[in-house]
């Protein structure tokens, strides 16, 4: 092979190595991109637990929740007219989503022995819509409800022991974010990881 030749073929391959290794590198990048993990809310290290020894309902929570004091008032379920109490109320407050639309979230425990409310208590009322898949015990149901430019959206599980509707419920308030002046930095909530948070709290719900 002569001189001349030699060179050309060394040119070429030398043209080549440089074309295939710029792909090879760009490949490897394409391997060690991916997707995005989507972490699930789990209830917080510190988690604590609601047990009601007369009605046997049970729930464990994290640390991102705070117990409020029960208030005369409190009704005991979302969206009925008849008469109960107010057992316990579990609040997600604003500071879980700072500077958004976001006012608070409040999981209820409440029951009632009025007739009529027992009657209904598993009965879709005031356009509730019926949950498929409740925790095991109890029936679902769900509403969404608005005024004023506030959203209310609340997800009842509800069951009958011992003559007494029981209601459990998680109520997400927002406002309307067309409220606010886009000076103010306002920006929507994350509904997603609310009801996830929300979520990881019901899944531990039990009835005795």
């Amino acid at each position: 092979m002569n001189r001349a030749l030699s060179i050309a073929v060394i040119v070429i391959v030398g043209g080549l190595l440089a074309v295939v290794a710029p792909l090879s590198k760009t490949a490897r990048i394409k391997q060690e991109v991916q997707a995005p993990i989507v972490e699930t809310p789990v209830l917080s290290e510190t988690s604590h637990t609601y047990h009601d020894d007369m009605y046997g309902v049970s729930f464990t929570y994290g640390s991102e929740f705070v117990v409020q004091q029960v208030k005369e008032g409190d009704q005991w379920r979302n969206n009925s007219s008849q008469s109960g109490v107010r057992l316990f109320t579990l609040l997600l407050p604003r500071t879980f989503q700072p500077s958004t639309n976001f006012s608070n979230a409040i999981i209820t425990v409440g029951v009632s022995t009025d007739k009529t409310a027992v009657n209904n208590c598993l009965v879709a009322q005031n356009g509730e819509s019926p949950l498929p898949i409740p925790p095991q015990g109890f029936t679902g149901f769900m509403l969404g409800d608005a005024g004023a430019g506030n959203y209310y959206e609340t997800i009842s599980y509800r069951a009958i022991k011992n003559g007494t509707c029981i209601a459990v419920e998680q109520i997400v308030h927002s406002t309307n974010i067309e409220n606010y002046d886009p000076d103010q930095g306002i920006k929507v909530f994350d509904s997603g990881l609310v009801n996830r948070t929300l979520g990881a709290v019901m899944d531990t719900l039990s009835l005795e």
